[in-house]
């Protein structure tokens, strides 16, 4: 999130330490809340509400169980169809705000350490426990869940970073603060874009405009969250590796 800010010319968000002195770059850390600039117009991984709200259309909501349909297959690439394997993403029907394959394919990293407690009822932005947990949420279920409970929008999971579960199950979308200027798309390799689905320009980019509001988190508790652009496709680890492979064969410095 932070190369993709710099390269923007935007201020990144993540830092090493709470005095937010020295920008992430690489490495393996774990960030708590202190050292992320919130306010920052840079890239950033969403919160769980924030991935929730879009997951379930944003302001537009039509209220179905999976991110965009009542039906499964409709939106998601899931056991039964995906042949045990990712797919370009994009393919399937989009949800409400027009952001595709938030159910299924790869489930996506969230901001949020993980613990068991939901957000308080009436907060507003919440970002989960503010100190390490070892563990972090994802959510929207992979290709290879075989239970469809994990597809729905309110379904949870998590992992730690460093886990040896399957890693081409696991992906990522960043979010941005809503300030209205264009940035560039997520995937910027021209071989790899061509094989991405052409964007429309919304927000000047692959990222779609989340209008803020009220919403359920859960089953039951009412939560808000602030607008924020989100990326319509979400980057695979086979789409990351690639990108990453092709950055340090010209030179680039080793993202991880």
């Amino acid at each position: 999130c932070n190369a993709r800010s710099e390269k923007d010319g935007l201020t990144p968000v993540y830092y090493t330490t709470s005095s937010q002195n020295t920008v992430y770059r690489t490495g393996r850390i774990d960030i708590n809340a202190d050292a992320v600039k919130w306010t920052a117009n840079g890239f950033r991984l969403p919160t769980e509400a924030e991935w929730e709200y879009a997951a379930r259309g944003g302001n537009r909501s039509q209220g179905f169980t999976y991110s965009g349909s009542n039906r499964i297959g409709e939106v998601a690439w899931h056991a039964k169809n995906s042949g045990n394997s990712t797919h370009t993403v994009g393919q399937k029907k989009a949800n409400e705000l027009e952001i595709y394959d938030m159910s299924g394919n790869a489930m996506a990293w969230c901001w949020d350490w993980a613990d068991e407690i939901r957000p308080s009822a009436n907060s507003r932005d919440p970002r989960g426990p503010s100190k390490r947990n070892s563990i972090r949420r994802l959510r929207g279920g992979s290709f290879n869940m075989p239970d469809a409970q994990w597809y729905r929008v309110e379904s949870r999971a998590s992992n730690t970073p460093d886990s040896d579960y399957d890693r081409s199950a696991i992906g990522f979308r960043c979010v941005q603060e809503n300030t209205g200027m264009a940035v560039s798309p997520v995937l910027i390799d021209n071989t790899v874009s061509q094989r991405t689905p052409k964007i429309d320009n919304t927000t000047g980019s692959g990222m779609a405009a989340v209008t803020g509001g009220l919403f359920t988190v859960g089953l039951d508790i009412p939560v808000t969250v602030s607008s924020f652009n989100m990326d319509k496709y979400e980057v695979t680890h086979g789409l990351w590796t690639e990108v990453r492979n092709r950055g340090l064969t010209h030179g680039d410095l080793d993202l991880r």
